[in-house]
């Protein structure tokens, strides 16, 4: 992960991996099957790290209190590992433990309010469309410079609106 954050254009090679762990490339792949596999571990750790950090930060917390907190956490932690944010896959993600565990952090903020399965879905579906979009374009404007204040700002303002929309009024 470390070989991650210090590529510039974050494309790392079977090759670069052996090089950085003074091993024969090929001998990689008593490890992983290919780079793909690589891929989806780099994956598994960065959604270990996510999860985490929003179970810390929700901890003791519920309702809107607990919402605020786990959206924040997600993307600070975007904006303060942003060469690992981008190398996130959302594709298949609640097929793994990590995934599960992570999306099991958000809807469990709702479960007081009795929504049903396909509620809480969609729920999530909103909540991971919001929060990871706002990521993604935090990264690119932070390179930027923009202000930091300004955008956390404008997320929460994002979040209490998702929030308030979902208890008030969900869709059957």
């Amino acid at each position: 992960m470390e070989m991650i954050e210090n590529t510039e254009d974050h494309k790392v090679s079977l090759r670069q991996l052996a090089k950085k762990l003074d091993v024969k490339a090929p001998s990689l792949y008593n490890y992983f099957a290919g780079f793909d596999e690589l891929i989806e571990e780099v994956q598994v750790r960065i959604f270990q790290q996510i999860t985490k950090k929003v179970m810390y930060s929700i901890a003791g917390k519920s309702g809107r209190e607990a919402f605020m907190c786990a959206g924040r956490s997600w993307v600070r932690y975007g904006l303060e590992n942003p060469a690992l944010y981008q190398w996130i896959s959302w594709e298949n993600l609640h097929l793994t433990e990590e995934g599960k565990l992570f999306i099991s952090a958000f809807i469990n903020i709702f479960q007081q309010y009795n929504f049903s399965e396909e509620i809480l879905s969609d729920v999530m579906r909103t909540v991971r469309s919001y929060v990871h979009g706002f990521t993604s374009l935090s990264i690119q404007l932070n390179s930027l410079n923009n202000d930091e204040g300004r955008l956390s700002k404008s997320f929460m303002y994002g979040m209490e609106i998702i929030y308030s929309g979902i208890i008030s009024q969900p869709l059957e």
